[in-house]
């Protein structure tokens, strides 16, 4: 049923949200063979949009020391008016199409009993865009409340704040219990998210990963001793 969020406006304010009709199928294998994987979806039907949505696990293990996984997502939303931002005078809501791409891989490998190398990761792109902006007028003072969708009023143009993004996430650790208990880290990091200027409508596109726009590097080595 239609419903009120107060998260929507950041503060307080509640923003109705539309009803919603919707399904959703779950599937998976035999976690105990070598392939395992599993699917969900979800499709939702709302009073002024749609939203659907999946994801994915693909897992082998190679052998009792080697694992590898694979988790694959995506998500596309349209229709909903959401905030934008406010002012002393009024709120500014725009139709949300929302376009969300991922894909996460994950690799444990045994080395030896006490020595395991752990690899991660995660690739990430998504676009917002809005549309048909509109607005919702304040009472003198009133910045708390509710907002109902029939009451925002259409206006004729509003800076909509679309954007474009790109996110890259690596981690490799190499873990040593040099004795039961005890144990030293070797972890290493990449962080990526470049800033993308959107050039007309924003796409999903991997090309601003290219180089080292935008990355943070890091190296740490941790240990730690136990007296017992």
């Amino acid at each position: 049923a239609p419903h009120f969020d107060d998260r929507e406006t950041g503060n307080g304010t509640a923003l109705e949200r539309a009803g919603l009709v919707g399904t959703e199928l779950w599937a998976g294998t035999d976690s105990r063979r070598l392939f395992t994987g599993t699917i969900w979806l979800q499709g939702q039907r709302l009073t002024d949009g749609w939203q659907v949505q999946g994801a994915a696990t693909l897992m082998m293990r190679a052998s009792s020391r080697v694992e590898l996984e694979l988790l694959p997502n995506a998500l596309y939303a349209t229709g909903e008016p959401r905030f934008i931002e406010r002012d002393p005078r009024f709120y500014y809501f725009g139709r949300l199409r929302v376009k969300n791409i991922g894909v996460t891989a994950r690799a444990t490998v045994g080395l030896t009993t006490r020595l395991t190398l752990q690899l991660y990761s995660q690739l990430f792109l998504a676009t917002t865009e809005y549309s048909e902006p509109s607005q919702f007028r304040l009472s003198t003072g009133a910045f708390r409340g509710q907002i109902r969708l029939a009451d925002l009023q259409p206006i004729a143009s509003w800076r909509m704040p679309d954007k474009q993004q790109a996110t890259l996430n690596v981690n490799a650790v190499l873990r040593w219990e040099y004795r039961t208990g005890s144990i030293i880290f070797l972890i290493y990091t990449r962080a990526q998210t470049p800033t993308v200027v959107p050039i007309g409508a924003p796409r999903l596109d991997a090309g601003a990963l290219g180089g080292n726009r935008g990355s943070t590097d890091t190296l740490m080595l941790k240990a730690s001793y136990w007296w017992g």
